[in-house]
């Protein structure tokens, strides 16, 4: 059984309950619990972009000065801030995990497509495991607005989508704050299909296999 099969058994065999995968945090432990992982979360630090993404223009930057918020002219790195903790490390493999009963919001599909760009980017943990370059982001929901082209300002993660390298990964929104700050935009360097599996009761799993991806001056 390759490692992705293994991992696809284990989701499917915790996520017959709802109460295994929400909240988030509980997904977590359970899916710990059956991959045999250890429970301290990982301090990750990242290489730089594989892709170095688009400069914010400067009526965007000069927008936000206006509202209080300093815009540096070369965006803010979405790798950067406190939200720098591995969900699992498996073994050696890097896995970060996204769990939602309900949708309220319209940034669960940028903040899984932020999981997959951090992954790329994972260059090390605190305890100093060498990692494997084979990552997975894991997304496990009842709530179809995910896997359907619900939202159309937002990034989305709908079924059956094709991510090229060099996907742009950006709000459509007219406000700069949440297309530059609130959310950084980014590039993904890999090439994604988004296929979402059933599960009971309704609900789906996203499973993506990431690759390391290197900036070209690595």
């Amino acid at each position: 059984m390759s490692v992705e099969d293994e991992l696809r058994k284990a989701i499917e065999s915790i996520c017959t309950d709802p109460e295994n995968y929400v909240p988030e945090a509980c997904l977590e432990r359970r899916l710990k619990e059956r991959l045999g992982c250890a429970e301290d979360q990982e301090v990750m630090t990242f290489d730089p972009p594989p892709i170095a993404p688009k400069l914010p223009p400067a009526e965007d930057i000069a927008e936000l000065a206006e509202q209080g918020y300093v815009l540096p002219t070369t965006g803010i790195d979405s790798c950067d801030g406190v939200q720098r903790k591995l969900d699992a490390l498996w073994n050696n493999i890097p896995i970060e995990l996204k769990g939602v009963a309900k949708v309220g919001a319209d940034r669960h599909g940028y903040d899984f497509l932020k999981d997959i760009h951090r992954l790329e980017r994972l260059s090390s943990v605190g305890s100093g495991t060498v990692l494997s370059d084979t990552r997975f982001a894991v997304f496990v929901s009842a709530d179809a607005k995910l896997w359907q082209h619900e939202y159309l300002r937002a990034p989305n993660i709908c079924d059956g989508q094709t991510m090229e390298s060099g996907h742009w990964v950006q709000y459509k929104q007219p406000s700069a704050r949440t297309r530059w700050y609130d959310y950084p935009p980014f590039y993904l360097a890999g090439r994604y299909e988004l296929n979402w599996s059933p599960l009971p009761n309704g609900a789906k799993y996203l499973l993506v296999s990431v690759k390391k991806q290197n900036a070209p001056n690595i």
